[in-house]
């Protein structure tokens, strides 16, 4: 399989990174953890509407 032109063209002037989730991680956190906030809420509410529905009325 042959890589793609583009990143050919990169890794020949040595534009790649030896480990870019290190970077992805150290340079985004904050937009990382307001996303992981993000998914925990509507986790959180799915659990909630999906174990009331099933409740009988009383």
């Amino acid at each position: 399989m042959v890589e793609a032109p583009v990143f050919a063209e990169a890794s020949a002037h040595k534009e790649t990174l030896k480990s870019p989730l290190r970077q992805v991680l150290s340079q985004n956190w904050r937009q990382l953890l307001v996303l992981a906030g993000f998914v925990v809420l509507l986790n959180v509410a799915f659990y909630l509407i999906l174990g009331y529905m099933p409740t009988p009325p009383t």
